[in-house]
């Protein structure tokens, strides 16, 4: 079976709540202390076996010997065992090396794994991941959710702004509504009964009246296309006389220089005639605060009532 991949391994280790490869190296490690104690142990009963003999041959008469010899006999003895036991475990380490190697491999590929295709195709999973959907393609996935989420966006942006004419419109047709309910209670005596001759006389003259009258929407309707009409001829006459002034095609004739000239002339003579009036009626109201005398007042009536009919028949 191939090696476990990425996805693979995860789903071992939340699993099992640890690595598989920590499991590997749990034995491993349990399997190198093992062989240190036995090395370490090995050491240790060499050395008390060597005690022991150098004692059985201290004690023994028949062998006789210096004492600086058995001092170096001691000495390159347990220098022997020390290198045997080092030799020993240099060589256990290599072969639980070796042969833990292949069982590392062994166990990742036969033990701790799962086939990828399950996993990636969803065949195997957790309790808590069968109710969670895959994404194969996330990239492709996240533009589709950013699409999602800009759609939504104007959706949510519509949907207020829809809001707010509606409530525009529903304030508008309470208004209308308030209108329409104070019209109808003051039609109102068009549905109660006459109580004298005097109301029923007047309820059937305003029952013709109103029979009489055309439909309201339909006369503004006609009057309003009739404005409109209206007020287009005038823009377009108004644009052909400024056009028509600036190129100077409508000049005035002798008729209207005269005319123009005559009611000038008048004008000018009325403002004149105001102005002196006023000036006199300014005179008159001094003389009136200084002296009350009526017939110096009447007086001056009289002569400025003569001076206009004079000047009226100039």
């Amino acid at each position: 079976m191939s090696a476990p991949n990425a996805n693979t391994t995860m789903l071992l280790t939340e699993h099992f709540e640890f690595p598989p490869i920590t499991f590997v190296d749990d034995v491993i490690n349990s399997v190198n202390e093992i062989m240190y104690k036995c090395t370490a142990a090995l050491e240790k009963y060499l050395i008390s076996k060597r005690d022991k003999l150098q004692v059985s041959s201290r004690d023994d008469s028949i062998i006789l010997n210096n004492d600086n010899d058995n001092d170096n006999t001691e000495g390159s003895n347990l220098d022997e065992i020390e290198v045997g036991t080092a030799k020993l475990e240099t060589l256990l380490e290599s072969s639980v090396d070796k042969n833990f190697d292949l069982f590392e491999l062994y166990t990742l590929r036969n033990i701790f794994n799962i086939p990828s295709d399950l996993v990636e195709e969803g065949w195997i999973k957790l309790d808590h991941y069968k109710h969670v959907r895959m994404i194969n393609n996330p990239k492709k996935k996240l533009k589709e959710i950013e699409q999602n989420i800009q759609d939504m966006e104007q959706e949510i942006k519509f949907q207020l702004f829809l809001k707010q004419k509606l409530t525009a419109a529903l304030v508008k047709a309470k208004k209308i509504l308030r209108m329409l309910k104070l019209y109808s209670s003051q039609l109102k005596f068009l549905q109660s009964s006459p109580t004298t001759i005097r109301d029923s006389v007047l309820m059937r003259s305003n029952i013709e009246a109103l029979r009489s009258l055309s439909p309201l929407d339909e006369s503004i309707f006609f009057l309003k296309n009739e404005a409109k009409s209206l007020y287009k001829m005038i823009q377009i006459l108004e644009t052909k006389f400024n056009e028509s002034v600036k190129d100077s095609e409508i000049l005035p004739n002798e008729r209207d220089t005269y005319v123009d000239t005559k009611a000038y002339k008048l004008l000018k003579l009325y403002y004149d005639d105001q102005k002196e009036h006023d000036l006199i009626s300014i005179k008159l109201s001094k003389i009136e605060k200084t002296d009350r005398d009526a017939s110096k007042i009447r007086k001056v009536n009289e002569v400025l009532n003569i001076e206009s009919i004079d000047r009226n028949e100039e």
